[in-house]
């Protein structure tokens, strides 16, 4: 994993001997907090 750029990480992978090697860039996606929707779950004891 290498950070590129500020909310962008590669991520490459290999096949032992480097004879084959794959990647995807991934990006951080920012919502603005008023549209995030957060539940909370309360567990009661029982017994």
């Amino acid at each position: 994993m290498t950070l590129k750029a500020s909310g962008k990480l590669r991520v490459k992978a290999c096949v032992p001997g480097h004879f084959f090697c794959c990647g995807n860039d991934w990006m951080r996606v920012e919502e603005q907090r008023e549209k995030l929707i957060t539940t909370s779950r309360q567990w009661s004891a029982r017994s």
